[in-house]
C-alpha cells in the first residue's frame, strides 16, 4: 500500500521580491481495480492545448482542452473526437505569479495519455487521486505503454488497504482488455506490466520534473534555489499549530503526534533546529493565502484533495506546503531562499488508517522535513530508486514511508539534511551598542541614542544611575531600535545610562557610558494630594530649589490633560484645592519655576473627593463608590444620567434617567465580592442604545472602572466580579452622601385598586395607566424559584424590581407608548443578574402576553422589544 506524502507547489514570480510556495503530498497507492471502479471516465486522449490561468483567482489551476481517442469506462455519449476540459491545481496568477505543484500530472500539447476522470461540479473534469490516475501514453520499440510520474510525491506502504503490485510500465493492449474484463465482472491477473530499459525510460520521459540535486539528502528547490528557515540562526524558534478541530480518529487530535513529530527534529544534535508547538488556530488559510501561520490542517477544510481517503482502497494522506521569499541569504557558501511558512494538510476520511500504530507520527514527521526544506532521499524519478540497505533507504525522508512502527525517528541521511541545511554551530550573543549619546533636551526629557553593531538581538536593554548610585534596568525597546527618550528625569540632577542587546543565547556587553543632566531649578518631590472632604484637596510637597520665585501647580481629572491650577510663591510647599467635584479622581504635578529656570515636574500624586450624593452624582456602598454617567444621543446633544429618587433607598444599587424622570435607563449595582476574590463587582443594565460612559470611582483607593457604550449599540449588560481590586485599601469610609436611609414601605402602600386592567401588589408591577401588567420568576444555582417584589415608586412608564434582597434590585422594566412611531407598545428591559428568569408582560386591555426568558447562568441581554404588542387604539 501507497500513501501520496510529498506534492510541491512552486511559485515563480516576475518580481525580484516575491515568495515561492512547494507543496509535498503522501499517499496510499489505489490498486487499479479500484481506479477502474471510482472512476467516472476512462479515456485515452490527446492533449490539444494548455491554459494555466484557468479556475479562478481564489484557486489557481491549469486546464487541458483534450480529445478523446477512445472510451474504454464511461458516458457512452462521449464519443471519439469529443473535446473535455481536464483542470489540475496550480496555474498562473494575474501578476505573473506562477503556482506549481510538483506531483499533479503534467502534459504539454500533443501528448498522449490514459486518464481515470471524475466528473466536476464546474463542468470540468479532474484526475482520480490527484496524480495516480494519469498514465503518459507512449510508444516505445514499437509497442504502446502506459506509465505514472510520481516525482515529488511519496508513497506509504501498508499490508492491509492499496495496491499489492509493485509500480511499473503497462502494455497498453492487455491493459485495455484487462480493464474491459474487469469492469464486465471477469477478474483475472494483471497480465500487462511490462519492463523497460533505463533507456528506453529516458526515451519515454518517465523522469519527471527536477525538484531535487544529487546529494545523498535532497533538497526542494524553487527555480534551483533551496531554501531554508532562518530563526534558527539566531536561536529563535519556528512555531507549529494545529488546527483547533483536530485530526479526527485520534483522541487528543493528534496533537500527540505533532509534538512528537517535532520533537525527533529538534533531539537532532548535529542541527540547531527548533520547532515549537504553539497550541492550536483557527485559520485555514493551507495553501489558499498566506496568513503567516505554520499550521497542521485536517480533514482537507479547503477541499485541496480531489478525492477522500478510501479505506478499502487507499490514496492521498497528507500534503505539505511550504512558501518562501525570493530574497538570498548565503550559508557556507551555498545560496538559499528564506522559508517564511509551511502548512500540512491532511485528507478526509483518514480514521481508518492514520491512527493505526505509530503511523500519523512518521507521518506528520515526514511532511515537517519537508517543511525545513528537505526533499525525498530516493524513490521517485528525481532521486533515484532507493537501494536495499541504503542509507538513503533508511531515511525518514525516502519516498517509501516505512510503516514498520519505527514512527518518527530520523536517520543517518535525515541528519545529513538537517546538518547541512541547519549545522548546529551554537548561536551567538549579539555585539555591544556602540557610540551611546545622551542629550539634556528639557527640565524633564533626555533623549539617548546608539548605534545597533548586532544583526541578531531580540531586544536592547536600557539601564540608568543617578548620581553616584548603581545602574539599574530602565526600559527594554525592540530589536533595531536606536534611540530612546527618558521622561522621568528631574532637572538639577546628572543621570548616566548604559545600554547592551539581548537574544536568546543572553546579553552583549554593555555599550559605553553616556552622562546628561537636565538644566533648571531643582524638582519638587514628595508629593502628596489629600482629599479632606467632597470638593477640597490639601498638596503638600517638598521645595528642593534655592532660587525659585514659585511654584506652579497643575491638575487633571482623571487620566485627562493636565492644566495649571494655581501658582503658589516661593518657599511655600503645600496648597489647598477647594470646588472640586464630588466623588472624583484627580491626578497633581508641581515644578520650581524662576531662578535657573523651571524644574522638571515632581512625580505625580492621586486623589479623590469624598461621594456627596446630587442630582447627577449617585453614592453607593455607604459613600464609598461614586457613580457618574455621561451621555450622547443621536444628535449629538449631551448630558448626564439623573438619579432617581425612591421611596425606598438602597445602599448598593442605583438608578438613573438620561431624558425624562420616569423614563428610566440605568440600574446599577457595586457590590463588596472581598470576600469571594478580593473585588469589588460592579453590575449594570441599561435600557437605551445611546452613547454613555459608565464611571465607578472608589473614593477611598483612587481608583475607577470605566465602562463604555457605543452609539446605537443596545447596551449588553455588565457584569464585572473583577472591576475594583481595592479591598486591602483602608476600611470603608464614613459617607457624606445625602442618600436616603433605607426604609422599606410596607406592603399596604402598594395600590390595589383596579387602575386600567392590572391590579398592584407585592409581586405584580402596573405599568401605563395599569394597562400593562409585569410579573416576574426566577429560579437560582441552588435550584430555588421565587417571584420578583416590586421596588415601590411612582412612575407610569417604569419599575424596579428586586429577587433576593430588599436593597439589592435585579431588573428594571419599562412598557412605553411607541403607537405614534410604529404602532406599537414598546418593551424594555435591563437585569444584573445571571439566574433564570421568566418576565411576562400582559397587555390587559386584550389579554395579549409577551413572555422573555434567561437561561439559568447566561448574564441577561437587554429587552428591546419594539414590536411587543400591536394593541394601540
Amino acid at each position: 500500500m501507497k500513501i501520496q506524502l510529498s506534492i510541491f507547489v512552486c511559485f515563480v514570480s516576475v518580481f525580484l521580491l516575491t515568495t515561492a510556495p512547494s507543496e509535498a503530498a503522501v499517499f496510499v497507492r489505489v490498486a487499479d481495480e479500484a481506479l477502474a471502479e471510482q472512476a467516472d471516465l476512462v479515456v485515452e486522449v490527446e492533449v490539444l492545448s494548455m491554459d494555466r490561468q484557468g479556475g479562478s483567482a481564489a484557486r489557481l489551476a491549469t486546464d487541458y482542452e483534450v480529445e478523446i481517442q477512445r472510451r474504454i469506462a464511461g458516458d457512452s455519449f462521449l464519443k471519439e473526437g469529443t473535446r473535455l476540459t481536464v483542470r489540475a491545481p496550480g496555474g498562473t496568477a494575474a501578476d505573473g505569479t506562477e503556482v506549481r505543484i510538483y506531483g499533479t500530472p503534467r502534459f504539454e500539447p500533443g501528448q498522449r495519455a490514459l486518464l481515470f476522470l471524475v466528473a466536476r461540479d464546474d463542468g470540468a473534469w479532474s484526475v482520480l487521486h490527484l496524480l495516480q490516475g494519469a498514465f503518459h501514453l507512449v510508444e516505445v520499440g514499437g509497442r504502446e505503454v502506459v506509465f505514472r510520474n510520481f516525482t515529488g510525491a511519496r508513497e506509504a506502504k501498508s499490508g492491509d488497504i492499496g495496491a499489492r503490485h509493485p509500480e511499473a510500465p503497462r502494455d497498453l493492449q492487455r491493459f485495455r482488455h484487462w480493464l474491459d474484463d474487469h469492469l464486465a465482472g471477469d477478474a483475472r491477473p494483471r497480465d500487462y506490466f511490462t519492463e523497460l530499459t533505463d533507456e528506453e525510460l529516458g526515451d519515454a520521459g518517465s523522469v519527471g520534473d527536477a525538484g531535487s540535486v544529487g546529494e545523498k539528502f535532497n533538497l526542494i528547490r524553487f527555480s534551483g534555489t533551496p531554501a531554508r528557515w532562518r530563526q534558527f540562526d539566531d536561536g529563535q524558534p519556528v512555531r507549529w499549530r494545529s488546527h483547533v478541530g483536530g485530526q479526527p480518529g485520534i483522541a487528543d487530535g493528534g496533537v500527540g503526534d505533532i509534538r512528537a513529530a517535532l520533537q525527533a527534529w529538534n533531539n537532532d544534535s548535529g542541527s540547531n533546529i527548533n520547532f515549537v508547538y504553539s497550541g492550536t488556530s483557527t485559520s485555514t488559510a493551507g495553501a489558499d493565502d498566506r496568513d503567516s501561520l505554520n499550521v497542521v490542517l485536517f480533514n482537507d477544510p479547503n477541499g485541496d484533495f480531489d478525492s477522500p481517503f478510501n479505506c478499502n482502497t487507499g490514496g492521498t494522506v497528507a500534503i505539505t506546503f511550504v512558501r518562501a521569499q525570493t530574497t538570498q541569504h548565503v550559508v557556507r557558501g551555498t545560496t538559499f531562499f528564506t522559508l517564511i511558512e509551511a502548512d500540512v494538510i491532511t485528507n478526509s476520511n483518514l480514521e481508518c488508517w492514520l491512527p493505526v500504530g505509530v503511523r500519523a507520527r512518521e507521518i506528520f514527521a515526514h511532511e515537517f522535513g519537508h517543511g525545513l526544506g528537505l526533499s525525498h532521499s530516493c524513490g521517485d524519478d528525481n532521486s533515484g530508486s532507493c537501494t536495499p540497505g541504503s542509507i538513503q533507504d533508511d531515511a525518514l525522508m525516502r519516498a517509501d514511508a516505512h510503516d514498520d512502527g519505527r514512527g518518527a525517528g530520523l536517520r543517518q541521511d535525515d541528519r545529513a539534511g538537517a546538518a547541512f541545511l541547519y549545522e548546529a554551530s551554537a548561536p551567538q550573543v549579539p555585539a555591544a551598542p556602540t557610540n551611546l549619546n545622551a542629550t539634556a533636551l528639557n527640565p524633564g526629557l533626555i533623549r539617548l541614542t546608539w548605534n545597533d553593531a548586532s544583526g541578531n538581538e531580540t531586544q536592547f536593554e536600557i539601564q540608568r544611575r543617578s548620581g553616584g548610585g548603581s545602574f539599574a534596568t530602565l526600559a527594554t525597546v525592540g530589536a533595531n531600535v536606536t534611540t530612546y527618550d527618558d521622561n522621568s528625569v528631574s532637572s538639577g540632577t546628572t543621570f548616566t545610562y548604559r545600554v547592551r542587546a539581548r537574544n536568546g543565547v543572553g546579553p552583549s556587553g554593555f555599550s559605553n557610558e553616556a552622562s546628561a543632566t537636565p538644566t533648571g531649578e531643582a524638582a519638587p518631590s514628595n508629593l502628596i494630594a489629600t482629599a479632606t472632604s467632597g470638593s477640597v484637596i490639601e498638596l503638600t510637597w517638598t521645595d528642593n530649589s534655592s532660587a525659585e520665585t514659585g511654584f506652579e501647580v497643575e491638575g487633571a481629572v482623571g487620566d485627562g490633560a493636565f492644566a495649571l491650577l494655581i501658582n503658589v510663591p516661593a518657599n511655600n510647599e503645600m496648597v489647598t484645592l477647594g470646588s472640586l467635584e464630588s466623588g472624583t479622581t484627580y491626578r497633581f504635578r508641581v515644578r520650581a519655576i524662576g531662578g535657573s529656570g523651571p524644574s522638571s515636574y515632581s512625580p505625580e500624586a492621586v486623589a479623590t473627593t469624598a461621594c456627596v450624593a446630587g442630582d447627577d452624582v449617585l453614592c453607593l456602598n455607604r459613600g464609598r463608590f461614586a457613580v457618574r454617567v455621561d451621555w450622547k444621543n443621536f444628535v449629538d446633544e449631551i448630558g448626564n444620567g439623573s438619579v432617581v429618587t425612591l421611596p425606598v433607598a438602597s445602599d448598593d444599587s442605583g438608578l438613573l434617567w438620561f431624558f425624562q424622570a420616569d423614563n428610566w435607563e440605568m440600574l446599577i449595582k457595586v457590590l463588596d465580592g472581598c470576600g469571594a476574590n478580593d473585588h469589588f463587582w460592579v453590575f449594570a443594565a441599561a435600557t437605551t442604545n445611546v452613547e454613555y460612559t459608565l464611571t465607578v470611582t472608589d473614593t477611598l483607593a483612587s481608583a475607577s472602572a470605566v465602562y463604555v457604550n457605543e452609539l446605537g449599540i443596545s447596551s449588553p449588560a455588565i457584569a464585572d466580579i473583577e472591576a475594583l481590586a481595592t479591598c486591602d485599601v483602608g476600611p470603608t469610609a464614613t459617607t457624606t452622601s445625602t442618600t436616603k436611609v433605607r426604609t422599606m414601605v410596607p406592603s399596604s402602600s402598594f395600590q390595589t385598586a383596579v387602575k386600567g386592567g392590572c391590579v398592584a401588589d407585592q409581586n405584580t408591577l402596573c405599568l401605563n395607566g395599569g394597562r400593562f401588567q409585569v410579573e416576574v420568576d426566577w429560579r437560582n444555582f441552588l435550584d430555588v424559584a421565587g417571584v420578583a417584589s416590586v421596588v415601590p415608586s411612582d412612575a407610569d412608564d417604569s419599575g424596579l424590581l428586586w429577587f433576593f434582597a430588599e436593597d439589592n434590585w435585579e431588573m428594571l422594566i419599562k412598557v412605553l407608548d411607541g403607537c405614534g412611531s410604529t404602532g406599537h407598545f414598546w418593551v424594555f428591559s435591563a437585569a444584573t443578574t445571571n439566574v433564570e428568569y421568566n418576565l411576562r408582560v400582559t397587555d390587559t386591555a386584550t389579554g395579549m402576553v409577551r413572555e422573555y426568558h434567561n437561561p439559568l447562568g447566561v448574564a441577561a441581554a437587554a429587552t428591546t422589544d419594539t414590536a411587543a404588542f400591536p394593541t394601540c387604539p
